[in-house]
């Protein structure tokens, strides 16, 4: 928790997603679920703390 705490919101946001996704999906959907999900997330653009880029360069 405290791990997930620290992060920037878009990183919060994939990382629910993707426990939601497990619980409804099999491995293989969830992994293209969460790819779909990180792709948009980088096509969107930078705004803010909640832009994409931000949370691929605090990873």
């Amino acid at each position: 928790a405290k791990k997930i705490g620290g992060m920037r919101q878009a990183a919060v946001i994939m990382t629910k997603a993707t426990c939601r996704s497990v619980q409804d999906m099999d491995r293989k959907s969830t992994l293209h679920y969460c790819d779909d999900g990180f792709s948009i997330l980088l096509s969107e653009q930078d705004t803010a703390d909640f832009g994409p880029q931000r949370w691929v360069d605090q990873r």
